[in-house]
């Protein structure tokens, strides 16, 4: 769903990168610590709305 979101413009495709996946606490405790964050455009212009 939420790549869907950022396929259509709703979210910066660079948001996906936020999320953390692990079956394994402790990983993902060491990804959520050595996350770095990248400045991105706030706003994004919906993909359906360019079609307008």
């Amino acid at each position: 769903m939420l790549k869907h979101t950022a396929d259509m413009g709703f979210m910066p495709q660079e948001d996906l990168d936020l999320i953390c996946v692990s079956d394994d606490p402790t990983t993902l405790l060491e990804m959520m610590e050595n996350h770095q964050h990248n400045q991105t455009v706030k706003w994004v212009e919906p993909a359906w709305q360019k079609k307008l």
